[in-house]
């Protein structure tokens, strides 16, 4: 009778014996679980923190070299518009240099130019005030032997009015009311005149012509027209 009361109790306890260890286990493994998973997320998050921080390196790696870019970008543009000043002050010079060149060669070497009087460097600028000008010319003379040659200069602007067909020439109200240019050197005479012209006047050429003389024996007739907007628009050079 005893051993059949003893058999359900010791059953009873193995039972429980085994729940027990199932709990034990079961929390073991919970436990061993859960620092398995926070380990694993701190290591995911310093993973993380390392990638975040090599990101923003690169980043400002990557900045810092577009700004240099940048600023190198604007060092050369700098140094283009520097050259470029540079280049067309050289052009500036040089251009300045061959007129100064051309005309010396114009007073030193007759030769290159027919025998004669010269109307070198005519140019008509435009002034501020309607209907205003200002002519600028230099006279030279191409004669195989030097000596003073004199005369007088008569300038006419041949051009159309709202009457029609008109002259104007020097000695008007218009142009050098005191008369035809007088004109006396050796070498060169540099002229600058002003020009006012009438309102509904349309200049179309303007001629030089004179009586060029060598003490008191005419040495030549000279005449020479140009178109008035070729006058207007460049320099322009004369001969007979």
């Amino acid at each position: 009778m005893f051993k059949k009361r003893f058999k359900p109790v010791l059953a009873g306890t193995r039972a429980g014996v085994t729940v027990l260890l199932v709990l034990v286990m079961t929390f073991s493994l919970g436990a061993v679980w859960g620092g398995y998973t926070k380990e694993n997320q701190a290591l995911q998050l310093e993973n993380a923190q390392n990638t975040l921080i090599s990101l923003q390196q690169e980043n400002e790696t990557r900045v810092q070299a577009q700004h240099t870019l940048e600023t190198r970008f604007a060092l050369l543009q700098l140094e283009h518009e520097a050259l470029n000043e540079a280049y067309s002050r050289q052009m500036d010079a040089l251009d300045e240099a061959q007129r100064t060149l051309a005309f010396y060669e114009n007073v030193v070497a007759p030769e290159k130019r027919s025998e004669g009087l010269v109307v070198d460097g005519l140019a008509i600028e435009r002034q501020s005030t309607a209907d205003t000008y200002r002519l600028q010319l230099v006279l030279l003379q191409n004669f195989p032997q030097r000596a003073v040659v004199k005369g007088l200069l008569k300038i006419c602007i041949i051009g159309e009015a709202s009457a029609g067909a008109k002259d104007i020439c020097s000695g008007s109200d218009y142009l050098l009311p005191e008369g035809d240019l007088k004109y006396r050197f050796k070498f060169f005479q540099a002229v600058d005149i002003a020009i006012t012209l009438p309102a509904d006047f349309r200049p179309q050429s303007i001629i030089f012509s004179s009586d060029v003389y060598r003490y008191t024996t005419k040495r030549q007739t000279f005449s020479w027209s140009v178109n008035w907007d070729e006058a207007v628009t460049a320099a322009a050079i004369g001969t007979d």
